[in-house]
């Protein structure tokens, strides 16, 4: 791990090469728009059940209704982008031009950050014991394993190309802008990172933390939604493979 911390200030310097920084993103929306969309999926959260009937200790039922619940959520985002901004849905990093160039930034960063990674993934479970936390492995990741057939299918479908590209729709494509305007940049982005690595438990807290803050620069840096999806979703590949030859 701290050869790979080491490999910080070259991986930034790489990526600025690649993909130089563009300039400063506007959101047009505010908090309110935010509290309405919270608002909107707590109220999707409680009719998944009704939309997505089945048992809920089935793995695939969880991910089926996760699956509605985010993409309800996108919609919302979709939906408000289009309204507020003149740019629509462009506004959330999904604009033309340099789109190959900060994708090659990302992996560069992905793969030169990848034992920082690796680090916290086992640092971790020491840190949280230390402070009394009982954490595990992540359930959403047991449940995937235990599925067979085109269930397994299904849920490698979402959780390696579907559920990233919903997650950096929301968080770092609509929700970081505005942290960021209201934070400051660093700010804006340790505050998303920190909402994203909560709001998937404490299981994988700080790896999950650590990665938002690199996808979360990814988007300010180089204002391209494209570049944190294709990392979050190569690293959710490889944490699968990695899953499924070697175990938990």
């Amino acid at each position: 791990m701290s050869t790979g911390v080491v490999l910080v200030p070259l991986a930034l310097a790489l990526a600025r090469r690649i993909a130089p920084r563009r300039g400063v993103f506007f959101a047009r929306w505010g908090f309110l728009h935010v509290l309405v969309l919270v608002g909107a999926g707590a109220v999707l959260l409680n009719l998944t059940p009704l939309i997505v009937p089945g048992n809920t200790e089935d793995p695939w039922i969880q991910i089926a209704r996760t699956m509605v619940f985010m993409g309800g959520l996108a919609l919302g985002v979709l939906a408000i982008a289009h309204r507020l901004h003149p740019e629509g849905i462009g506004a959330l990093g999904f604009s033309r031009g340099g789109n190959l160039r900060a994708i090659g930034a990302g992996l560069v960063c992905f793969v030169l950050l990848w034992p920082v990674l690796t680090g916290c993934m086992w640092v971790w479970p020491t840190l949280a014991r230390l402070m009394d936390l009982e954490v595990g492995v992540q359930p959403v990741l047991e449940g995937i394993l235990d599925l067979e057939g085109s269930a397994l299918f299904g849920a490698l479908v979402f959780a390696v190309l579907i559920g990233p590209l919903l997650e950096e729709l929301i968080f770092r494509g609509f929700l970081q802008p505005l942290l960021v305007q209201n934070f400051r940049e660093r700010g804006g982005i340790a505050v998303c990172a920190l909402l994203f690595a909560l709001l998937h438990g404490l299981d994988a807290f700080l790896p999950l933390f650590m990665f938002s803050l690199l996808l979360g620069w990814l988007q300010v840096h180089t204002q391209r939604l494209l570049a944190s999806y294709c990392v979050h979703a190569l690293n959710n590949g490889v944490t699968l493979i990695i899953a499924f030859t070697v175990g938990l």
